[in-house]
């Protein structure tokens, strides 16, 4: 198996691993009534906490000093950028649309890969690419009667990601891939905690009962007078 293959694969899990995360995300900021902040910052603590138990097991530093360093703190902002817009997208916009729209990321790192990392991109990777943008306009419809306002957060958390994953791809490579897990979470828990008192949570509408009428005006053609 080619390294390309095995990172495709990867690749399709970790998309279909975004796909059962968003749904639950959605359900817990749709029906739930959790504000989007606090369900970031209860994912990304509980999700830093595994990392840093998987670190200490594997006897791994969970603190370097690359992490304000370069490509890791570049990489830091992104992944706020990303989280936050995408956390908003997921509770003010429908989970299809969101989930299409961060489909387009991988697109997003290729081109940044072949203008930013000068990497080389044979002609069907560019047919390819230009396939899937014309995929994600189809689905924003940026015409001014289709277009959905909301669909912008999707877009900017998407961009975020994708940012990320190109600066992951330039950090150092004495940085262990557990201490990455570490500091990407770290950073999603400060995200959330930050966003929390600024994002009212959304109650689920409940329908008030119809109002129960009078005898007088459930008979037609009654000629009692309405109470």
């Amino acid at each position: 198996m080619t390294d390309n293959l095995r990172g495709a694969l990867w690749m399709i899990l970790a998309m279909l691993g975004f796909g059962i995360e968003d749904a639950f995300f959605k359900a817990a900021t749709g029906t739930g009534g959790i504000t989007a902040g606090m369900a970031t910052l209860q994912f990304g603590l509980f999700a830093m906490l595994i990392y840093a138990g998987y670190a200490r097991a594997r006897t791994v530093p969970l603190w370097t000093r690359d992490y304000l360093r370069g490509p890791l703190l570049i990489r830091t902002g992104f992944e706020i950028t990303g989280r936050l817009f995408f956390a908003l997208s997921l509770a003010y916009t429908p989970l299809s649309t969101t989930s299409a729209i961060l489909q387009a990321a991988p697109l997003f790192v290729m081109l940044g890969a072949a203008l930013v990392l000068q990497e080389k991109i044979g002609p069907r990777r560019w047919a390819a690419m230009a396939v899937g943008f014309v995929g994600v306009l189809l689905i924003v419809r940026p015409t001014p009667a289709a277009f959905q306002p909301n669909a912008i957060l999707a877009l900017l958390g998407m961009i975020g990601f994708a940012g990320r994953d190109l600066m992951t791809r330039v950090a150092p490579p004495r940085v262990h891939t557990v201490q990455m897990g570490v500091l990407g979470f770290a950073v999603v828990t400060v995200a959330g905690g930050s966003s929390s008192p600024s994002n009212p949570a959304r109650r689920p509408c409940r329908q008030r009962p119809p109002p129960r009428l009078s005898p007088a005006r459930r008979c037609p053609g009654s000629s009692a007078i309405p109470p």
